[in-house]
């Protein structure tokens, strides 16, 4: 009999430990599927606000500066579909810097840690864009990787130099001088600004409007576009039916709309 109760109690401490070992097993299993829940959880939190964000965000191979990922709007913002992007690096539109240069400035992220920088990319329709980018080194399942989000600055930069402008102009305008090499360096100013090869002021005078000072244009043009409106072979000013002055040379083809804005010598707008 006490071999038999010895057994019996053997047999009831090792179910007591068996049950609770298989608790503490069950408790450990509930507490990995909490963790793996809030971890699928977080990655689709993480992947909303990816999809989801105003900037672009891209993440970059250091290898060979392939976009392993990247969000919406990176695609969008330079004119691919996300096919499109998917196939090239950003070297393939960088504008600024050159593939060598591409990839020593994916070294030095990786040395340092992080970089904020303005640079421009190209879209796909050939049109530069100002980008302000901030890149930082991250490590993912052991691997390097570069992640960047940029934002489109082109709007506030032209903004900004339009600003600058005006306040040159203003500047100019105060000072003392004369009204004629005001207006001369006036035009120097729009020509800088504007990037144009020649630009010009008429000022009234009567009902005409001819050229008060010029930067740029040939003499040959001037002589030959200097009238706003139209002339008779008396060198008297034209006037229509309802006494308007007819508009001629091509400033006034312009204002009257008698022009196609088509053509590529017109600027846009």
């Amino acid at each position: 009999f006490a071999l038999h109760d010895g057994l019996e109690k053997r047999v009831r401490e090792r179910t007591a430990e068996l049950e609770k070992a298989n608790a503490e097993l069950e408790a450990e299993i509930a507490d990995r599927k909490k963790a793996e829940e809030a971890l699928y959880e977080n990655e689709d939190k993480y992947r909303a606000i990816f999809a989801q964000a105003a900037d672009s965000i891209v993440l970059i191979d250091p290898e060979n500066g392939a976009l392993v990922d990247f969000n919406d709007r990176a695609h969008e913002s330079l004119g691919y579909t996300r096919e499109e992007l998917q196939k090239l690096n950003i070297a393939d539109f960088e504008a600024i810097e050159s593939a060598e240069q591409v990839r020593e400035h994916i070294e030095k992220i990786i040395r340092q840690g992080g970089d904020t920088f303005e640079t421009k990319h190209r879209t796909k329709s050939g049109e530069i864009r100002d980008i302000l980018a901030s890149s930082k080194a991250i490590s993912i399942g052991g691997r390097d990787f570069v992640q960047g989000i940029w934002r489109d600055i082109t709007d506030r930069k032209d903004m900004e130099a339009q600003q600058l402008f005006a306040g040159k102009i203003l500047e100019r305008i105060n000072q003392e001088g004369e009204h004629l090499d005001t207006i001369h360096d006036v035009l120097r100013l729009v020509k800088q600004f504007t990037g144009f090869k020649a630009v010009g002021i008429r000022l009234r005078q009567g009902d005409d409007f001819p050229y008060f000072a010029v930067k740029g244009f040939s003499a040959k043009f001037v002589e030959a576009e200097n009238y706003l409106c139209a002339r008779g072979e008396n060198g008297k000013q034209i006037y229509d039916s309802q006494g308007n002055p007819v508009l001629e040379c091509m400033c006034g083809n312009v204002l009257s709309g008698h022009t196609d804005p088509a053509l590529p010598f017109f600027t846009e707008g």
